[in-house]
């Protein structure tokens, strides 16, 4: 199949931005485009967690365990033919807990791998990924420098 608008002049062809959630999800999320995504994790994981293959979409949505639960609804989440689980997110604005955000996210994921009655060794690694407009600032115990970024680390 030929894109939609391969044939048409650059100033009239259809862009979507990669760093909005609808223009990445559009394009990412799209089945048609699963060597698009493996290829673009495969830049940032290292090369000893290189994905080979993307074996399901799964549902965005963290079910609520209770009535007061808190609802949470992931950008892109799949799972890999080794069975990783890898949430992807797209950030243009940042907010003070964006690291509390995802870790959270990443307990949710695992907290879904397990049924009644199985092991804890049978848990799989879940990679939450983030593609941000912003550097991550954020606050170590040993070094008081809230401005301090993840970059040199």
């Amino acid at each position: 199949m030929e894109p939609l608008n391969q044939n048409l002049p650059i100033d009239d062809r259809i862009f979507v931005s990669l760093l909005e959630d609808s223009g990445f999800k559009a394009v990412m999320a799209d089945k048609a485009n699963k060597q698009l995504l493996i290829g673009l994790l495969n830049e940032v994981l290292p090369p000893h967690d290189h994905i080979v293959d993307i074996v399901q979409y799964l549902d965005r949505e963290q079910g609520l365990n209770t009535v007061n639960s808190k609802k949470t609804v992931l950008d892109l989440v799949c799972l890999t033919d080794d069975q990783r689980t890898i949430d992807i997110e797209v950030q243009r604005k940042m907010d003070g807990y964006f690291f509390q955000r995802c870790f959270y996210y990443a307990a949710g994921l695992y907290h879904r791998e397990l049924s009644k009655n199985e092991k804890y060794r049978l848990l799989k690694p879940v990679y939450v990924i983030s593609f941000l407009a912003e550097e991550l600032t954020f606050e170590k115990e040993t070094d008081r420098n809230p401005t301090r970024s993840l970059q040199g680390i």
